[in-house]
C-alpha cells in the first residue's frame, strides 16, 4: 500500500468516526431526560420531560454543529497531508500520542461514571472515547511509517 493510499485510509476512517460520534452525541442528547436521577419522582420526570424539549433540541442541533466542524476539520488536515505538508504531519506527530492518552483517561473515567450511576449516557461518551484513543495510536502508526515521512518531505 503506498504512502497516499495509507493517508486516504486513515481520512475515510477518521471520517467515519466523526459522523459515529455525532450521532452517539445525538443519542446522549436525547437520553438525557431519562437520566437516573429523574426517574425517583413521576412529577420530577414529567416536569423534566416538558422543560427539556428545547435543551435536548438545542443540544441536538449543537451535536450536529459539531459533527459537521469535524467533518471540516477532518478534511482540511487530510488534504493538506495529501498535499505533502510535512508541516502538518509533524503538528499530529505531536498530538496524536497526546490525546491518546487523555482519550483513554477520558474513557475510564467515563465508564467509571457510567457503571458507578447506573447511567447510559456515560457509558456512550466512554465508547466513543476508546474508539478516539485507538484512532490516535492508529493515526500515530501510519504518520510514522517511512514511506509516509517520504512521501511529506
Amino acid at each position: 500500500m503506498t504512502a497516499r493510499q495509507r493517508i486516504e485510509q486513515l481520512m475515510h476512517t477518521w471520517y467515519g468516526f466523526t459522523v459515529f460520534a455525532a450521532v452517539a452525541s445525538v443519542v446522549q442528547a436525547a437520553l438525557w431526560p431519562f437520566a437516573p436521577g429523574l426517574m425517583f419522582s413521576p412529577v420530577r420526570l414529567a416536569l423534566a420531560l416538558v422543560g427539556s424539549a428545547l435543551a435536548v433540541t438545542v443540544a441536538i442541533g449543537f451535536s450536529v454543529v459539531t459533527g459537521v466542524f469535524g467533518v471540516l476539520v477532518v478534511a482540511m488536515l487530510g488534504r493538506a497531508l495529501l498535499a505533502r505538508s510535512s508541516v502538518t504531519r509533524l503538528l499530529l506527530l505531536g498530538l496524536s500520542p497526546l490525546l491518546a492518552v487523555l482519550s483513554g483517561v477520558s474513557a475510564l473515567q467515563q465508564l467509571w461514571s457510567g457503571v458507578s450511576h447506573f447511567s447510559l449516557s456515560p457509558l456512550i461518551a466512554a465508547a466513543v472515547s476508546t474508539i478516539a484513543a485507538t484512532l490516535y495510536v492508529r493515526s500515530f502508526r501510519v504518520l510514522i511509517d517511512p514511506s509516509v515521512k517520504d512521501y511529506t518531505r
